[in-house]
Protein backbone atom coordinates (compact mmCIF):
# COMPACT_ATOMS: atom_id res chain seq x y z
CA UNK A 1 0.00 0.00 0.00
CA UNK A 2 1.77 3.64 -0.97
CA UNK A 3 3.12 5.21 2.24
CA UNK A 4 -0.08 7.37 3.58
CA UNK A 5 -2.55 5.36 1.71
CA UNK A 6 -5.30 4.59 4.93
CA UNK A 7 -6.69 0.95 4.27
CA UNK A 8 -9.75 -0.32 4.27
CA UNK A 9 -10.27 -0.72 7.95
CA UNK A 10 -8.95 2.94 8.78
CA UNK A 11 -11.31 4.33 6.32
CA UNK A 12 -14.30 1.82 7.60
CA UNK A 13 -13.67 3.24 10.95
CA UNK A 14 -13.55 6.62 10.07
CA UNK A 15 -16.68 6.24 8.07
CA UNK A 16 -18.18 5.33 11.86
CA UNK A 17 -17.33 8.33 13.72
CA UNK A 18 -17.31 11.46 11.52
CA UNK A 19 -19.43 13.68 11.82
CA UNK A 20 -21.13 15.77 9.92
CA UNK A 21 -20.56 13.62 7.05
CA UNK A 22 -22.39 14.06 3.62
CA UNK A 23 -23.23 11.94 0.45
CA UNK A 24 -21.10 14.26 -1.57
CA UNK A 25 -17.98 13.25 1.02
CA UNK A 26 -18.80 9.66 0.81
CA UNK A 27 -19.05 9.69 -2.99
CA UNK A 28 -15.91 11.48 -3.50
CA UNK A 29 -14.34 8.90 -1.50
CA UNK A 30 -15.43 5.83 -3.29
CA UNK A 31 -12.77 5.89 -5.74
CA UNK A 32 -10.28 5.59 -2.92
CA UNK A 33 -12.39 2.60 -1.21
CA UNK A 34 -12.73 0.68 -4.73
CA UNK A 35 -11.67 -2.85 -4.66
CA UNK A 36 -10.70 -3.17 -8.39
CA UNK A 37 -10.35 -7.03 -8.19
CA UNK A 38 -13.62 -7.67 -7.42
CA UNK A 39 -15.02 -5.67 -10.48
CA UNK A 40 -13.39 -7.36 -13.00
CA UNK A 41 -15.07 -8.14 -15.69
CA UNK A 42 -17.89 -5.87 -14.34
CA UNK A 43 -19.87 -3.04 -16.41
CA UNK A 44 -22.85 -1.93 -14.35
CA UNK A 45 -23.48 2.04 -13.78
CA UNK A 46 -24.99 2.59 -10.37
CA UNK A 47 -27.45 5.60 -10.23
CA UNK A 48 -28.23 6.99 -6.82
CA UNK A 49 -31.14 9.62 -6.33
CA UNK A 50 -31.01 10.92 -3.03
CA UNK A 51 -33.74 13.62 -1.73
CA UNK A 52 -33.82 15.66 0.99
CA UNK A 53 -30.63 18.07 2.75
CA UNK A 54 -27.67 17.18 1.15
CA UNK A 55 -29.36 15.00 -1.79
CA UNK A 56 -28.50 15.24 -5.46
CA UNK A 57 -27.81 12.60 -8.16
CA UNK A 58 -24.52 10.59 -8.64
CA UNK A 59 -23.41 7.92 -11.10
CA UNK A 60 -20.92 4.86 -10.15
CA UNK A 61 -20.01 3.30 -13.43
CA UNK A 62 -18.05 0.56 -13.06
CA UNK A 63 -16.12 -0.90 -16.55
CA UNK A 64 -13.50 -3.58 -16.05
CA UNK A 65 -12.07 -2.92 -12.50
CA UNK A 66 -12.25 0.65 -13.15
CA UNK A 67 -14.26 3.26 -11.29
CA UNK A 68 -15.88 6.32 -12.27
CA UNK A 69 -17.98 8.72 -9.95
CA UNK A 70 -19.98 11.77 -10.47
CA UNK A 71 -22.03 14.36 -9.26
CA UNK A 72 -24.90 14.19 -12.17
CA UNK A 73 -27.58 11.81 -13.44
CA UNK A 74 -26.32 9.20 -16.16
CA UNK A 75 -28.19 9.05 -19.58
CA UNK A 76 -28.64 5.03 -19.26
CA UNK A 77 -28.02 3.22 -15.72
CA UNK A 78 -28.52 -0.13 -15.31
CA UNK A 79 -29.61 0.32 -11.97
CA UNK A 80 -31.23 3.55 -10.18
CA UNK A 81 -31.57 3.84 -6.65
CA UNK A 82 -33.48 6.13 -4.76
CA UNK A 83 -33.42 6.54 -0.67
CA UNK A 84 -33.15 10.20 1.12
CA UNK A 85 -29.42 11.51 1.71
CA UNK A 86 -29.63 10.67 5.48
CA UNK A 87 -30.70 7.05 5.24
CA UNK A 88 -27.62 7.34 2.54
CA UNK A 89 -24.83 8.05 5.16
CA UNK A 90 -26.62 6.47 7.33
CA UNK A 91 -26.07 3.17 5.16
CA UNK A 92 -22.21 4.33 4.38
CA UNK A 93 -21.54 4.50 8.03
CA UNK A 94 -22.33 0.98 8.52
CA UNK A 95 -25.50 1.88 10.99
CA UNK A 96 -28.26 0.80 8.22
CA UNK A 97 -29.20 -2.53 6.51
CA UNK A 98 -29.97 -2.31 3.00
CA UNK A 99 -31.75 -4.85 2.47
CA UNK A 100 -34.04 -4.30 5.79
CA UNK A 101 -34.43 -0.38 4.23
CA UNK A 102 -35.20 -1.99 0.90
CA UNK A 103 -37.91 -4.14 2.59
CA UNK A 104 -39.47 -1.24 4.89
CA UNK A 105 -39.75 0.58 1.28
CA UNK A 106 -36.91 3.29 2.05
CA UNK A 107 -34.90 2.08 -0.37
CA UNK A 108 -36.50 2.22 -3.97
CA UNK A 109 -34.87 0.17 -6.96
CA UNK A 110 -35.36 0.26 -10.68
CA UNK A 111 -33.40 -2.56 -12.06
CA UNK A 112 -32.37 -5.61 -10.77
CA UNK A 113 -32.62 -5.71 -6.82
CA UNK A 114 -30.08 -8.33 -6.69
CA UNK A 115 -27.63 -6.92 -8.91
CA UNK A 116 -28.04 -3.22 -6.59
CA UNK A 117 -27.21 -5.52 -3.71
CA UNK A 118 -23.93 -6.00 -5.32
CA UNK A 119 -22.79 -2.41 -4.83
CA UNK A 120 -21.57 -2.46 -1.52
CA UNK A 121 -18.86 -5.84 -2.36
CA UNK A 122 -17.01 -3.11 -4.46
CA UNK A 123 -15.63 -0.79 -2.27
CA UNK A 124 -14.31 -1.51 1.25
Amino acid sequence: MPEGQMTPEQIKELLKTAEGLTPEVIFSGLPIAFKADQAKGENIVFQWELSGENGGAWFVKIEDGAVEVKPEAHPSPNIAIQTDADTFVKMAKGEANETSLFMQGKIKIKGNPMAAMKFRKYFL
